[in-house]
């Protein structure tokens, strides 16, 4: 009987953690999906083909700066193209092992981004299904005493949670696939467009040997 108790003021002391937790997942989706409204406008200006077609009608040396400048690459892309451009009296080899490791750079952050709304769309169920089952503990002692009033209060606030937690979970879980879609696809094209800028590095550089004498 002690330990019935003990696990049941337990259980009761978790609701209102519950809902806190609950606010902040439903307010942090709302946030992310502003956040991915903003991005979605700025992709729409990115065409990776596009882009790649650009970059090879490229005839000259110099006008990788300039590509730089104009390409609809996001700014931590260009970072990465200026870096490497900056570094272009390196060796090839340690130019591929930069580029390697500005991408993996740029991957690592692109999965912070999706953790945040990876996690709201996978605790966001099991959060709301917590304060769904804990408010029915007393929901179901209030029908044995026949308070109905009470009852009606307990199921109403479980059905409350649930929804909420579900609907944090649905926004934060479409967010998420079509933003790793998304960078998927942006790193594809940025290591794509990273080779072809290392290749013209070095056949300049090459160039530049055949006619020092």
């Amino acid at each position: 009987m002690i330990l019935s108790q003990t696990l049941h003021c337990i259980a009761q002391s978790l609701l209102i953690p519950v809902i806190v937790f609950l606010y902040i997942f439903f307010l942090w989706s709302l946030v992310e999906l502003g956040s991915f409204s903003v991005e979605s406008v700025r992709r729409k200006r990115m065409s990776a083909d596009r882009l790649i077609t650009y970059f090879r009608n490229i005839s000259d040396f110099n006008d990788l700066e300039k590509f730089i400048e104009e390409s609809e690459l996001p700014k931590r892309g260009k970072e990465i193209l200026s870096q490497i451009f900056q570094n272009k009296d390196l060796s090839a080899d340690s130019i591929y092992v930069l580029k390697k490791k500005l991408i993996e750079d740029e991957e690592i952050r692109a999965t912070k981004v999706l953790e945040k709304t990876d996690i709201i769309a996978r605790l966001g169920p099991l959060v709301g299904l917590m304060g769904t089952l804990i408010p029915l503990g007393p929901g179901l002692t209030a029908m044995a005493n026949g308070d109905m009033k009470l009852l009606a209060e307990s199921i109403s606030v479980a059905f409350d949670n649930t929804v909420v937690g579900m609907g944090a979970a649905g926004i934060s879980y479409v967010i998420s696939r079509i933003r790793r879609r998304w960078y998927e696809e942006y790193l594809s094209t940025l290591d794509e467009i990273a080779n072809l800028f290392i290749e013209v590095i070095v056949d300049e550089k090459e160039n530049e040997q055949l006619v020092t004498p």
